[in-house]
């Protein structure tokens, strides 16, 4: 019995370094999906802005050129 109980004891100890080793990976893949997210949402934002200046332009460039390229 007491052979089986060392067993157990291994086990369970192997178990909880497993568990604290997925712990700690969850934790880093959860902080790289929000430096993700943070890097996606600023990506958004820049392709938003190079949009509208392209709008902008693209109206200007409308207003200047001569009625006769319509």
């Amino acid at each position: 019995m007491s052979v089986r109980v060392n067993e157990l004891s291994i086990t369970i100890t192997n178990l909880n370094n497993d568990k604290r080793r997925l712990e700690g990976d969850l934790a880093n893949l959860q902080a790289e999906l929000e430096e993700a997210l943070i890097a996606r949402r600023a990506a958004d934002d820049r392709a938003d802005r190079a949009q509208a200046e392209v709008n902008r332009l693209a109206e200007e460039l409308r207003q200047v050129r001569p009625k006769t390229y319509y």
